[in-house]
């Protein structure tokens, strides 16, 4: 798990921290939110791109500050599975697609460090060690784009889908209350038509 302490009083001090500090795998948001927020706007070059700087801030720092649903979108929308996750920091004026120019980097609770850029999630570093010690691989390692995880089945898929179990079942409750429905609706006609003396 990640132990963190705050008391760094330079950027490298900070960074020096932060490679002390961070676990490879397994990660406390809880106390990742605590060291954001007592290093709030610390920054700390990275190794590359050449020139970019992480400014550490949460949420509030952001060009996304006070928008819960954008977090939201963030664990939810983009990923296969969703993911807690923790805003670390942002990169101001970077060149790239991003709202205001700023990618927002977040860290997974898996440890992935991941940056935003316009409806785009790019994983950009393996953890927060190899983000300080190797940079920020931007575009991303992988890419996520809003909603890709929802995207259609293949037909091999689909198939499975349709075999499993639980669809076999949902298949014969529908078949049953089909064939209810239709026999209340004969005899309701059936009623109806006695009681007007038509034959059907």
């Amino acid at each position: 798990l990640v132990t963190l302490s705050s008391n760094a009083s330079s950027a490298e001090g900070l960074n020096d921290d932060c490679n002390n500090d961070f676990a490879l795998d397994a990660v406390d948001l809880c106390g990742v939110a605590d060291f954001v927020k007592c290093n709030r706007d610390s920054t700390i070059p990275l190794v590359k791109p050449r020139g970019a700087t992480l400014r550490i801030c949460g949420q509030h720092g952001t060009v996304y500050e006070g928008d819960e649903e954008q977090l939201e979108a963030w664990k939810d929308y983009y990923l296969p599975e969703r993911m807690e996750m923790e805003v670390i920091g942002a990169i101001d004026d970077f060149p790239c697609d991003a709202f205001g120019l700023q990618l927002v980097l977040l860290l997974g609770e898996d440890g992935r460090v991941f940056a935003y850029e316009d409806e785009l999630l790019h994983l950009v570093a393996l953890n927060l060690r190899d983000l300080f010690q190797h940079g920020m691989v931007f575009p991303g390692k992988e890419t996520f784009k809003l909603g890709e995880c929802f995207e259609e089945p293949t037909e091999e898929e689909y198939q499975e889908m349709m075999e499993s179990e639980e669809i076999k079942q949902m298949k014969k409750l529908h078949i049953e209350f089909r064939q209810t429905l239709e026999n209340e609706l004969l005899n309701t006609m059936k009623d109806i038509a006695q009681s007007r003396n038509v034959r059907l």
